[in-house]
């Protein structure tokens, strides 16, 4: 899972992967990762920390991370990335201030947040199917506080369910019913995500943010790449909009990613490009485009060598797991 590339004002993704290597990147979004097995190397800056399972990684909004998977057999965790609408009264602390250690171990986390997590995964990634309201004999109408009942005078909550195929259908209560659960979900998810923030920011020490924007250049580079990667970019039109030579940028790439400037921006695109094929209905022409690939055949031969299967097989099996 990456991050939130276009980040909207109300946006939370929340998913259990299989842990992997993935390349440094930051993003206005808060992200956390929740080991459920094995375990991750998660890097902030140029520090590294080790988490197993059971424990929490936080990293905060606009800080340069990055994850590696050394141990062998199955590790999996829950990533977590919620826009900064979700902030809240955290905004302040979220953004002036960084973890001077972003993990929580497993016997120190509060029960509370696993059960938030727990919450927000099945509210998220639970069965999607939109219940209806019952419509047969009475039209719905909202009641004080945001609930619906019947107009016909009978009283108790609203029925619920599945429309089946000879249920009557009245086309507004069914977009008023949608609009309700989508409506419903967003509170939800500010809700439990307050939970977290709530129990984990006091276990941990808190230190000032240093403006790395003006003094770090592995912070403009991975700044730039999230800015531009949909563009046609190269090392050469990098360093000139940075100010420095292709050379100290080529350095920063090997040294500080260890790999080429190339494959870093591949490694951008093709994680974006992972999202939409999974999670949306766009055909892959415009896909690859979106992601800043000139040609369907580099797009094809790139991300078979990084998920080894094509495309439309990774469309396909994605569609299947859900």
């Amino acid at each position: 899972m990456i991050p939130i590339y276009q980040e909207s004002s109300d946006s939370l993704q929340i998913n259990e992967i299989r842990s992997a290597h993935f390349p440094p990147h930051l993003h206005k979004s808060i992200e956390l990762i929740y080991v459920t097995e094995g375990s991750l190397v998660m890097g902030v800056g140029i520090d590294l920390y080790e988490l197993h399972k059971g424990d929490l990684g936080i990293v905060f909004p606009n800080l340069i991370h990055h994850y590696q998977v050394f141990s062998p057999g199955e590790n999996r965790h829950i990533v977590l990335l919620a826009s900064p609408s979700y902030f809240g009264s955290y905004e302040q602390i979220l953004t002036t201030f960084r973890p001077a250690r972003p993990v929580i171990p497993a016997n120190e986390l509060h029960p509370d947040i696993a059960y938030a997590f727990r919450s927000l995964m099945e509210i998220n990634q639970g069965d999607n199917r939109v219940m209806k309201f019952r419509t047969s004999g009475a039209a719905v109408k909202p009641e004080p506080g945001g609930t619906s009942a019947p107009s016909d005078g009978s009283s108790g909550k609203p029925a619920l369910l599945d429309a089946g195929p000879d249920s009557p259908r009245d086309p507004s209560a069914i977009r008023a019913s949608e609009t309700l659960v989508a409506g419903n979900q967003s509170v939800l998810n500010h809700a439990f995500l307050q939970i977290i923030l709530a129990r984990a920011l006091p276990e941990l020490t808190l230190c000032n943010r240093i403006d790395l924007k003006q003094h770090d250049i592995v912070y403009q580079t991975v700044a730039y790449v999230s800015a531009h990667y949909q563009e046609d970019i190269s090392l050469g039109s990098m360093a000139d909009d940075l100010g420095i030579s292709p050379y100290a940028l080529s350095r920063v790439f090997s040294g500080s990613f260890h790999q080429n400037f190339n494959h870093y921006l591949n490694d951008v695109r093709l994680e974006h490009a992972s999202v939409l094929l999974a999670d949306s209905d766009l055909p892959i022409t415009d896909i690859y485009l979106e992601c800043g690939f000139q040609s369907q055949a580099t797009f094809n031969r790139v991300f078979r060598a990084k998920y080894k299967v094509t495309p439309r097989q990774y469309r396909r099996a994605s569609a299947m797991s859900h």
